[in-house]
């Protein structure tokens, strides 16, 4: 059972996530986890049961980072989980900037007790006359998850887009529209926008980044936007700009002394998240993490930690070790399991600056072979990872296996129900096999009792199962994951070392060909697999 403790008031929605293993306790120094939103934690002392904390938004400067790492505990954040609600709020901020909507309603509110408001208005609103977005230019600093949603929303609304970011990710990227141009200096945003917006980390390179050099460099009547943090603009140099005409407008969510009901500033009380939408996303986001975590040991979306994903752990355990940076500290770890005894099945090292997180996977009582997947192309190959983790398609298989007479037929395997195992089995092609995985095959060629058979598996559900086809071999581990889940998400069948139900012979996978079509391009993706301890020649003879 895992505890955990919310600093500040959490999203029920995101909350009821949690599942049973789970429980909420009053008193932190208990948690394994902490859920937290704003409050500062610098000044807490942090327990030694603390293992996670999840913040439910995107800012992290409330946590202290590196006391954090030393002490072993991951932080994480929910990139992404406000951006529709920023983004909606900065094109809402940019309407305000080139229309002076608020100044024509300040108007109304001063006059609402003139009888003759109406007859008045026509003869003041043009005071308050602005211009339209559409067909200005755009510049984005920072395309992240909000920056890329501005850009498309500010496209749709007719606006030339341009759009700077060194290191803009490969997921960003395939989001962002065609149309949004990508500019490789930041001072062509500033020489060629009418409207910037700003959309990067707080940073010691992007403190203070909009200052007097970058505005000098701006058209004239420029507006800029800050929905990001407020220290990455030198707001007393935007203060000067506007006094001298260079800057129109300056939007920012952040109220302080310097920029708060000064001309030309239009300050928001720090509403870019505050929707219930928003809310609920980023607690729903923070609960998974840290479930993720603390059930299979897995790291996404850490501020202090390297990403390391290993799926879900249904092995005799997992160890984390988080560890310094340095040479040769794989090597000792790994040579204290084998002095114990226990065989290493599965391993992954990630680092992240001075600090390293390896997950390992162990059996304690016989090692399981892996397979090794080779797939054509860079394209198949993310394509096939892709895959593993979601979605539905039939697959087929070339193995070579011992036992199997038929011209043709069903493998059948059947999951661990009740605690009774079924045993795998080759039968008639067209027997009914009920809730069984069922995979049809044709046996292609046959020479000394073995047969090169085409497998076919067709599959609507995706799990993290591991089926085990007796009558083809070894059970493809980390390979094969789908079947009807039936036993509580627990992987069934029996373990590595099983017999041919036919033959009486120990079962040996010796190759795999897996072809999978691509849902959307129908392209064929083909892939190549073989057991890691097989030599490269062996495998080739066995295909033939």
């Amino acid at each position: 059972m895992f505890k955990y403790y919310c600093l500040n008031p959490i999203s029920k929605i995101g909350l009821d996530d949690f599942t049973e293993e789970f429980t909420k306790t009053e008193d932190v120094n208990e948690a394994e986890g902490i859920l937290v939103r704003s409050a500062a934690m610098h000044d807490m002392e942090l327990s030694d049961n603390l293992l996670a904390v999840a913040r439910a938004g995107a800012g992290v400067n409330n946590i202290p980072l590196d006391k954090c790492a030393e002490k072993g505990i991951v932080v994480f954040n929910t990139p992404g989980a406000n951006a529709n609600g920023v983004k909606e709020l900065v094109i809402a901020g940019m309407l305000l900037a080139s229309r002076d909507v608020i100044g024509g309603i300040n108007w109304v509110q001063s006059d609402k007790d003139d009888e003759n408001i109406a007859k008045a208005a026509e003869k003041e609103k043009k005071k308050f006359a602005g211009t339209e977005i559409q067909g200005k230019k755009l510049g984005i600093i920072g395309l992240g998850a909000i920056g890329v949603k501005v850009a498309n929303a500010a496209k749709h609304l007719g606006m030339e887009v341009y759009g700077y970011d060194p290191y803009v990710s490969v997921d960003a990227a395939w989001n962002l529209s065609r149309d949004v141009k990508h500019v490789l200096n930041v001072e062509d945003i500033y020489e060629t926008c009418d409207i910037i917006t700003i959309h990067v980390p707080l940073l010691d390179s992007t403190k203070g980044m909009i200052n007097k050099d970058a505005i000098d460099k701006m058209k004239d009547g420029v507006i800029i936007l800050n929905f990001a943090r407020d220290l990455l603009v030198n707001e007393k140099d935007v203060l000067e700009g506007i006094k001298a005409g260079k800057v129109r407008k300056y939007v920012s969510d952040f109220p302080n002394l310097t920029t708060a009901g000064q001309e030309g500033c239009i300050v928001i009380p720090h509403l870019g998240a505050s929707t219930e939408e928003s809310e609920d996303n980023c607690a729903k986001m923070a609960v998974k993490e840290m479930m993720n975590y603390l059930k299979n040991g897995n790291i996404a979306n850490s501020v202090n930690y390297p990403n390391c994903d290993m799926g879900v752990c249904n092995q005799a355990g997992r160890v984390a070790i988080f560890h310094k940076n340095i040479a040769n500290m794989i090597t000792k770890f790994t040579a204290c399991f084998g002095d114990e005894g226990i065989n290493i099945t599965d391993m992954m090292n990630k680092s992240r600056g001075e600090v390293a997180y390896i997950g390992v996977v162990h059996r304690l009582d016989q090692p399981v072979e892996g397979l090794l997947v080779l797939a054509k192309t860079r394209e198949a190959a993310a394509f096939l990872s892709s895959r593993l983790r979601a979605g539905d398609f039939s697959k087929e298989y070339l193995a070579v296996v011992q036992g199997v007479t038929e011209e043709s037929g069903t493998l059948v395997h059947t999951l661990k129900k009740d605690g009774k195992t079924n045993t795998s089995a080759v039968v008639p092609e067209g027997t009914v096999g009920g809730k069984e995985a069922r995979l049809s095959y044709k046996r292609l060629a046959a020479a000394d009792e073995k047969s090169l058979l085409r497998i076919r598996l067709d599959t609507g559900r995706h799990h993290q199962i591991r089926v085990q086809l007796a009558a083809i071999g070894h059970p493809l581990v980390g390979d094969a994951k789908y079947g009807d889940r039936g036993n509580g998400g627990k992987a069934g069948g029996s373990s590595a070392g099983n017999v041919c139900t036919q033959t009486g012979q120990p079962l040996a996978l010796c190759s795999c060909r897996l072809v999978f079509t691509h849902p959307r391009t129908k392209e064929i993706m083909e892939f190549h697999t073989l057991p890691m301890g097989a030599g490269f020649e062996e495998w080739k003879g066995a295909l033939g």
